[in-house]
């Protein structure tokens, strides 16, 4: 379920567990955009956690 809080902590808690979904799925990390998209989206969190 997606947040609506507006906590940071919260939207990088569900990032995080997007990513896990993507990475886990081998039907969708197979495709290149998918798979560029999860790599941008795990650069934001980094970005914003450090």
């Amino acid at each position: 379920m997606k947040v609506n809080s507006g906590i940071l902590e919260d939207e990088i808690e569900y990032c995080e567990k997007q990513i896990s979904v993507v990475e886990n799925n081998e039907i969708i990390s197979k495709y290149p955009k998918a798979r560029e998209k999860l790599n941008l989206l795990k650069e934001i969190i980094e970005d914003d956690s450090n």
